[in-house]
């Protein structure tokens, strides 16, 4: 199951206005009889390590997922945030807003993770000299993580400029300098991993990388669906599924049509709907009977 720990409130609290109601779920023979709604239909799967070879940083596959998406929708409007935050916050399974410290140190640690997976695919062969290393190391990251992410090119004063392009990017309306986070001219080297000052960084994304990566890897995909909304799915969800909330459910599930039914394929999290929010657009003739079987 996708661990609902983040979330403050059921995705269908509110849903059904009476506890007593006939809406309620109920089984006949092997069919389970639940009442919801149908929020929208699966239209994109997106499994990052899907043929990933030996040996390959997982990471890498993660990242170009990410550049993908961001290329293609700037914005996340189910919830009006920039859509680097929204794949963020469904990875790490966060539903609130919080931009507090501990947040976007694991938000800077995920691009440090991407930058150190990046410089670490260049094959050897193909560096430079060691007095060079460094300089070139800056070169790629810019190029192939920091710039498709954040707009972030290097071609200005790195310290101030890539601190804006985070901000914007990442947390509109953040203050790096408030968290306490370092943030001088060494923030740079720090997502490089070629400095100390910015070791919590890293510390922090280790202390959680391992369990969330795995997780990805082994139980989840990411999902987009048909009216934008993006989340985590399991690896066996189609195009085609649908994603729906059912009265009682603490989280939503992606069901299969099939036989004039359904069939259960799992339980999903899904950022814009973890919160009740479904209760606040839905209409009482939009409740629906499903027969899964």
């Amino acid at each position: 199951m996708i661990s609902s720990e983040l979330q403050t409130a059921s995705p269908s609290t509110g849903l059904l206005h009476n506890d007593f109601s006939p809406e309620k779920p109920y089984i006949v023979d092997t069919t389970l009889f639940a009442y919801g709604v149908t929020i929208s239909t699966v239209e994109r799967c997106r499994d990052p390590y899907r043929n990933l070879a030996a040996g390959k940083d997982a990471a890498l596959p993660l990242m170009y997922y990410f550049q993908d998406y961001v290329n293609r929708d700037a914005v996340y409007n189910a919830t009006g945030i920039p859509a680097l935050q929204a794949l963020f916050r469904v990875m790490t399974r966060d539903a609130s807003n919080h931009m507090d410290r501990v947040t976007l140190l694991r938000a800077l640690g995920l691009l440090s993770r991407f930058c150190r997976a990046t410089i670490d695919s260049v094959p050897v062969d193909e560096r430079f000299t060691f007095v060079t290393t460094r300089q070139q190391d800056h070169d790629i990251v810019c190029r192939d993580v920091l710039g498709p992410l954040l707009g972030y090119d290097g071609t200005d004063a790195p310290d101030s400029t890539l601190i804006k392009c985070f901000e914007e990017s990442f947390f509109p309306g953040c203050d790096l300098t408030q968290t306490g986070i370092e943030t001088g001219p060494s923030m740079l080297s720090g997502l490089l991993g070629t400095e100390k000052n910015d070791a919590i960084i890293q510390a922090d994304w280790n202390f959680q990388s391992s369990a969330l990566e795995g997780h990805l890897l082994h139980a989840c995909q990411f999902m987009e669906t048909e009216n934008g909304l993006l989340g985590l799915v399991p690896k066996y969800t189609d195009p085609g599924d649908v994603v729906c909330v059912i009265s009682g459910s603490s989280l939503p599930v992606v069901l299969r049509p099939a036989g004039g039914g359904y069939k259960h394929i799992g339980t999903c999290w899904v950022l814009g709907l973890m919160n009740g929010e479904t209760a606040a657009t839905v209409k009482e003739g939009d409740i629906e009977r499903f027969e899964i079987r």
